[in-house]
């Protein structure tokens, strides 16, 4: 299943967390699209707060003549620009994560994984407004997973 607006059209995300690819012990495919993630002992999702109703995750698919690409681009707005904020940025920031988004519904997807990078983005400010944008995209041949709750 391919994550986009249209299918989720009024099931907006409202949590993000994160956490480094080495905090994964296991991933388990559970079927097609769905996989279980376990945690090395001692480590726990990472909350991130973003503005609520900021969060958008947009998926794209193409076939071009390789085959089959996803291409996902993912955006939210985080208020603020504490000196803990702006330190917590840079720990994520340009590292490979693993984010786990969760929609309204509480569904949720793993973006990124053990072996599956994703990178974060981010920009000093937003149009006037104090606080930052922190984004990703990602080009695959793989839809991300629903995660087994």
């Amino acid at each position: 299943m391919i994550i986009n607006e249209k299918q989720q059209p009024n099931d907006p995300i409202v949590g993000c967390e994160y956490v480094f690819p080495c905090d994964i012990d296991s991933e388990m495919r559970i079927g097609s699209n769905k996989i279980s993630v376990t945690l090395v002992t001692g480590k726990v999702w990472h909350p991130v707060y973003f503005t609520p109703g900021s969060a958008q995750l947009t998926t794209q698919e193409s076939m071009p003549s390789s085959g089959r690409l996803i291409e996902s681009k993912f955006e939210m707005k985080i208020p603020g620009g504490s000196a803990e904020l702006l330190a917590e940025l840079n720990r994520i920031c340009g590292r490979s994560i693993v984010l786990k988004l969760t929609f309204e519904s509480g569904c949720a997807i793993i973006c990124g994984g053990k072996n599956r990078k994703l990178r974060l983005l981010t920009s000093a400010t937003l149009s006037t407004q104090k606080g930052n944008v922190l984004g990703f995209e990602y080009k695959s041949t793989k839809d991300f997973m629903w995660l087994n709750q």
